[in-house]
């Protein structure tokens, strides 16, 4: 049984493109994403996502990277071998996302927020509280 306020991690192609979830139900937490966030954009590092306290993933891999040499753009950019995935991005462009999802951590209702660029990243990333079932990390 998965923790209600863990996020889970899940990944299905759409009729728009593939889509990264980071989901859960209305009790999910999505604080500790929102901080996992700013620590990137404090100082170049890794965070193997699906290894964390608060995520849980069945198939997919999550590598979040912050880097220090410039990239295309601000925001993190995503790029993906089979089910693991690698999102990495200059310092700012993390605290940016971390604004970003602000409302999505606070709501009291079902909502989602787009985090990536379709088709310049290999896929859609989806924060989304309330709207998937569990059955949603299967693909």
């Amino acid at each position: 049984m998965i923790p209600q306020e863990n996020i889970r991690l899940g990944f299905y192609t759409s009729c728009d493109g593939p889509r990264l979830l980071l989901f859960g139900p209305m009790t999910v937490d999505f604080r500790p994403l929102q901080d996992a966030f700013r620590q990137l954009g404090q100082n170049e590092q890794s965070i193997q996502l699906e290894a964390q306290p608060f995520v849980s993933s069945t198939k997919v891999t999550l590598t979040l990277t912050s880097i220090v040499t410039p990239q295309s753009g601000l925001l993190p950019r995503l790029s993906q071998d089979d089910l693991k995935f690698t999102w990495s991005g200059q310092l700012d462009g993390w605290d940016i996302l971390a604004d970003l999802i602000a409302t999505t951590v606070q709501a009291k209702h079902a909502c989602h927020q787009y985090l990536t660029s379709y088709p310049d990243d290999d896929a859609i990333v989806v924060i989304s509280r309330g709207e998937y079932p569990d059955e949603a990390m299967d693909g």
